[in-house]
């Protein structure tokens, strides 16, 4: 008899683990949708609440931190101050919050610039209300992984790890070369925008 009870158990256990893994893989899909098609509002409601607060500090800063301070924040958090400053004027910023900066850095290509519209989920790993996700492509395994975070019951896509993966390894490439982490910053702005970069972007908007 006991023997059919933990067959139940062990059932159910791999039931409710598919139900998660299917809907983590729908929520990458949404979110990988709203990527592609730079559906910025669509892709705000389907991350956690962390990058939420990441991206309401960053727009924080831009409009309140000086150079001092500005330099006292860690590399991502650096780059995407600077990298506002340098896209937004100060008329628009003062119209904004930080789901405008997240939808239009979503709408103009700075989140997620790399093709991620042939990626898949791979390898699945659930620990309560937390999960990563091994990335593939074309069926293989590729050193990139997803992050998702449940709330209220809902899966959601946590971009904060990625950010800071991301984050030390540009930092150690610095370390390896030549330029400073302002210097390799503002090429980097100037690179991907195609634009040169002024002094105002260490200023804040509301300077």
């Amino acid at each position: 008899m006991k023997w059919w009870l933990a067959a139940i158990l062990v059932y159910c256990f791999q039931l409710g683990f598919s139900q998660e893994t299917e809907q983590i893989n729908t929520v990458f899909k949404q979110y990988q949708q709203a990527v592609i098609h730079k559906n910025g509002n669509k892709a705000f409601q389907l991350v956690n609440k962390q990058t939420i607060n990441f991206y309401k500090e960053v727009w924080k800063a831009s409009n309140s931190a000086d150079s001092a301070t500005v330099c006292s924040y860690s590399f991502e958090e650096k780059l995407w101050i600077l990298t506002t400053r340098h896209l937004i004027s100060k008329q628009e910023a003062a119209q904004l919050n930080e789901q405008f900066l997240f939808e239009y850095l979503m709408r103009n290509g700075w989140i997620h610039k790399e093709d991620i519209s042939k990626l898949t989920i791979g390898e699945t790993d659930i620990q309560e209300n937390y999960a990563i996700a091994q990335m593939q492509l074309n069926g293989e395994d590729i050193p990139y992984f997803f992050q998702f975070e449940k709330e209220n019951g809902k899966w959601k896509v946590n971009l904060i790890e990625m950010l800071e993966a991301a984050g030390r390894n540009v930092e150690a490439v610095i370390q390896a070369g030549s330029l400073s982490e302002n210097s390799f910053i503002i090429e980097s702005i100037e690179k991907i925008s195609g634009k040169k970069a002024n002094r105002a972007i260490w200023l804040p908007f509301k300077s």
